[in-house]
């Protein structure tokens, strides 16, 4: 069973899903760096700009992991953010590895 609930990407847009998922892991890279350097609003700008365009691409988990970590750069909660990190590697690897099989 698939503990992502994604719905498929809008038409003519499934041929970009692999250069997308790509793109958003070479993002999520300087996550933590940032998050170390107490660089919130880095983290924030990003989330914001992935909770914007990731359901037409069938990414709508990682929108809502966005929107998520959005509220928690606000608060400055780093370890509830590390955890949410690993939970966006964990679902960006998953799709990656989906979409290859």
């Amino acid at each position: 069973m698939d503990k992502y609930n994604d719905l498929k990407p809008q038409e003519g847009l499934e041929v970009f899903h692999d250069e997308f998922c790509e793109d958003r892991l070479n993002e999520f890279q300087d996550f933590e760096t940032f998050l170390d350097t107490g660089q919130f609003n880095r983290i924030e700008e990003i989330s914001h700009k992935w909770k914007g365009f990731c359901e037409p691409y069938g990414f709508q988990t990682l929108g809502i992991f966005a929107k998520q970590l959005e509220e928690l750069c606000v608060t400055k909660d780093k370890s509830q953010i590390s955890k949410l990190f690993v939970e966006i590697q964990t679902y960006l690897k998953t799709k990656q590895l989906k979409k290859q099989n």
